[in-house]
């Protein structure tokens, strides 16, 4: 298992990876890694760009209109870091 930190306290470890099995909707399963948030506190927002990348990848596999409309609907805060931002971004251009 790792520990990443990400955000403006990097001395906190804020997601860790976890190896999980996944199936489609034909029944198959596939071995994957997926990361979760070590704190969940309510008062901790997503930054845009990472909200963004969510709502694409919502948008392009189709998930249900009312898992989507809860997804734009979760609010989140600017990353001071532009740079970053910028780059994140950029990936759809």
């Amino acid at each position: 298992m790792k520990y990443f930190a990400y955000g403006s306290n990097m001395s906190l470890p804020m997601l860790r990876d976890k190896e999980v099995i996944v199936s489609d909707v034909q029944g198959n399963s596939f071995e994957a890694v997926t990361y979760y948030a070590t704190n969940t506190a309510p008062s901790l927002l997503p930054y845009s760009w990472y909200l963004f990348h969510v709502i694409y990848g919502a948008k392009e596999t189709g998930v249900p209109s009312d898992y989507l409309e809860a997804l734009e609907a979760t609010k989140s805060q600017e990353d001071p870091d532009k740079e970053r931002d910028a780059r994140e971004r950029a990936i759809y251009s």
